[in-house]
């Protein structure tokens, strides 16, 4: 291993004291290796059934196991989305709390995808996350994780955390923030991050941090939670800039994470100057310790009582005029629609099929995108509860247009398929911040959910208005992905 920088050497001395040594002598053994398993492909119960790995449970981890299995990234179980590679002490942030089934989630720094694709398997059928990655090529890489373990209900975008928080305010109940970091905690895994090291870096990273979990705060609903999370040992980074944020937000409160993970890690780190009498609740992973690379994670909770309900149902339509580009929007891509079914949902324009009985419909994408002439002169309240009834069927010019388009996507896409690195990768601070749209995928769908079409129509409006990337992936069953 590479000699330690020395002002780190002596940063950990003072954070450690008598446990430096054995802090030390842990960097030249082997990185504890791990998997977990992908319960929206396979059952845990179905993959015991199978396990030719020598495995150990993850404590804190219910679909977690340490292997010594060498090349598992060239296994069939693998390549087929059965399980995905991470790193143990990367499996925690994720376990701090119960995730709704429900819920609205964010991954605000996501990529490669580790913990977007565990906070995915926490999800029911009507949960949805957001995975966002603001650098173009890691996008790629989260894009091609979600699409290998087969995950629904899952968008993601490629834009940075202030227009995120700009477009979409007070949204989210939960919002993981795993965020860019001066990387001290893989030392042990990636020596090059002992390369890129320096207290310069770690004053960048905390500078950022505070702004990306500023830009956080604003996503959250009233009442939701967000799950702040490094892998790193620096104070500045962690739990002083935590101190810092609760005393700027009187409205969150730090809690205490879930029992297994508590007890799996070690307590955050008192300092002098900290305000935050609770600070000990944030925890650390250690790698001398607790089995696992360097890591830390901290829960907040939004106590504001008055919460948001889900997808802003309670929120009444307004008469606000539409933008017009709006209408050339839809000119362009609608062979016919009612000007009626456009509606205002706070400042956010959104679509209404007036085709589709929304009391109790399945959507068909393509008779949701082609309304019947009749109008309609209210927005629809969306019931998501009992979506059994087909909608209409498209007959007549309508039809024959609908079934030439579809055949001018039947190219499929002429890309590799790619084995993406496990979870956790180095950190860095090089990148720019990425302004050119991402050009969207087109699915050939076979069935598609109400409450997705409403979701997909908030980001998709919202995209083209403000000239910012499409969605590249959105839940649908289909036959594969295509060209547009």
């Amino acid at each position: 291993m590479k000699a330690l920088p020395v002002d780190f050497e002596n940063r950990m001395k003072n954070l450690l004291g008598d446990e430096f040594s054995s802090y030390k002598a842990s960097l030249e053994e082997e990185p504890v290796r791990s998997f977990r398993i992908n319960t929206d492909k396979i059952s845990l119960e179905d993959f015991n059934k199978i396990n030719i790995f020598n495995t150990e449970k993850i404590p804190y981890s219910p679909t977690g196991f340490y292997f010594d299995y060498e090349k598992i990234g060239n296994h069939p179980y693998h390549h087929a989305g059965m399980i995905y590679v991470q790193e143990p002490g990367a499996m925690a942030p994720a376990e701090c709390l119960t995730i709704g089934e429900d819920w609205l989630c964010l991954d605000m720094c996501s990529a490669p995808g580790g913990k977007s694709t565990q906070l995915r398997n926490k999800l029911g059928e009507n949960g949805i996350l957001v995975s966002n990655e603001i650098i173009p090529s890691r996008c790629k890489i989260l894009t091609s994780n979600v699409e290998r373990l087969g995950l629904k209900n899952v968008i993601t975008t490629c834009m940075d955390s202030e227009r995120i928080a700009r477009l979409y305010p007070k949204t989210f109940d939960f919002i993981m923030v795993d965020a860019p970091c001066s990387g001290e905690g893989m030392f042990r895994k990636e020596q090059i991050a002992i390369d890129e090291w320096s207290k310069e870096n770690v004053e960048k990273c905390a500078t950022r941090q505070k702004e990306i979990l500023e830009n956080a705060s604003r996503c959250l609903k009233n009442g939701g939670y967000i799950v702040y999370a490094t892998c790193t040992f620096s104070l500045e980074e962690n739990e002083m800039l935590i101190d810092e944020f609760l005393s700027n937000h009187p409205e969150f409160e730090l809690l205490r994470v879930n029992e297994e993970v508590e007890k799996n890690t070690s307590d955050g780190i008192f300092f002098d100057v900290c305000k935050c009498e609770n600070i000990t609740f944030t925890r650390r992973v250690y790698p001398h310790k607790n089995k696992g690379e360097g890591q830390f994670m901290a829960l907040l909770h939004n106590t504001d009582p008055e919460a948001q309900s889900k997808f802003s149902k309670n929120s009444k339509s307004s008469n606000v005029k539409i933008e017009k580009s709006v209408f050339e929007f839809l000119d362009g891509v609608l062979t016919t629609y009612d000007k009626a079914c456009v509606k205002m949902n706070n400042d956010t324009p959104i679509y209404f099929n007036g085709d589709f009985d929304t009391t109790n419909a399945v959507v068909n994408p393509t008779a949701s995108i082609i309304p019947s002439a009749a109008p309609i002169t209210a927005p629809p309240t969306t019931n998501f509860n009992n979506l059994y009834k087909l909608a209409p069927i498209i007959t007549g010019i309508a039809k024959k247009k609908v079934n030439s388009a579809a055949i001018s996507l039947d190219v499929p896409i002429n890309i590799a398929p790619r084995i993406v690195a496990p979870d956790l990768e180095v950190p860095g601070i090089k990148e720019s911040t990425w302004n050119i749209p991402i050009i969207a995928a087109v699915l050939k769908v076979k069935s598609f959910n109400v409450v997705i079409f409403e979701s997909l129509s908030l980001f998709l409006f919202s995209t083209i208005i403000n000239n910012i990337p499409y969605i590249i992936s959105i839940n649908a069953t289909v036959n594969g992905l295509y060209k547009y």
